[in-house]
C-alpha cells in the first residue's frame, strides 16, 4: 500500500467547510528528528528519514521530483530493517552505529500537534507545527491509502474531494521545509534547487 497526499493552507475558511462533515478521531503531539548527511543525498532527492516519538521512518518519493506535482505519493517504511536495506546501512553493526557510519546527523527537530478528522475514506490532518520561533505554521493535509493499481483513480478522489470543499489547488511547502527556511536557509535553498519546495507559495 502507499500513501497519497495533498497539503493546503489552513484558512479558516477551509476549516468549517471541512468540518462541516467530517468525524473526529484524535489528536497526536509528534516530536520528529529529521536526518540527513552532509550533502543532502535524501532531502534534495525527496526522501524525508525522521525519527517520529522515538520510531524512525523513511518517506520514499513516487511521484516525479523536479516538477509541480497536485498529489505527492509515498511509500513509508517504518520498521529499522526496511530502512536499513533501502539506505544500505551496514548489517553488522547496530542501528544506531550504522547510521553513524554513513555520517547521518540530525538538522531539525520541531513538535507538530495534529488533530486527525475522518470524511468517508479520507483521513483529514489539521496540523500545528511549533518551530520554537513563536509562528505556529497550520496546515491540512488529505490522505489516502491506496494499492498501487488504485494510485491515478486515489489521485482523482483527492483532487474532487477538494474542489468540492471550495479548496485551492496549489502546491504548498510541507513542515519541514517551512522549518529550514525560518531555520537553515543554506538547506532550504538545496531543496528549493532541486524542485523540492515552493517559494512562491512558501
Amino acid at each position: 500500500m502507499i500513501e497519497i497526499e495533498k497539503k493546503f493552507r489552513l484558512t479558516p475558511e477551509v476549516e468549517k467547510s471541512l468540518l462541516k462533515t467530517a468525524t473526529f478521531l484524535h489528536t497526536f503531539i509528534n516530536h520528529d528528528i529529521y536526518f540527513d548527511n552532509q550533502t543532502y543525498d535524501l532531502t534534495r532527492h525527496g526522501i524525508w528519514f525522521r525519527k517520529r516519538n522515538e520510531q524512525f521512518e523513511l518517506k520514499m518519493p513516487l511521484h516525479q521530483i523536479g516538477q509541480k506535482n497536485v498529489v505527492t505519493q509515498y511509500e513509508e517504511l517504518e520498521t529499522e530493517d526496511a530502512i536499513r536495506l533501502a539506505l544500505k546501512l551496514n548489517p553488522n553493526l547496530s542501528f544506531e552505529e550504522a547510521l553513524k557510519e554513513k555520517k547521518y546527523f540530525s538538522f531539525a527537530s520541531y513538535t507538530n500537534t495534529r488533530q486527525r478528522y475522518k470524511d468517508g475514506p479520507f483521513s483529514l490532518d489539521f496540523e500545528s507545527c511549533d518551530f520554537g520561533d513563536g509562528d505556529p505554521y497550520r496546515l491540512v493535509e488529505i490522505e489516502l491509502i491506496v494499492s498501487e493499481a488504485e494510485k491515478e483513480q486515489g489521485v482523482q478522489k483527492i483532487i474532487a474531494y477538494a474542489q468540492s470543499k471550495k479548496m485551492e489547488l496549489v502546491d504548498i511547502n510541507g513542515k519541514l521545509p517551512m522549518y529550514l527556511k525560518r531555520h537553515d536557509p543554506k538547506h532550504y535553498q538545496v531543496l528549493k534547487n532541486a524542485g523540492i519546495v515552493y517559494e512562491e507559495n512558501a
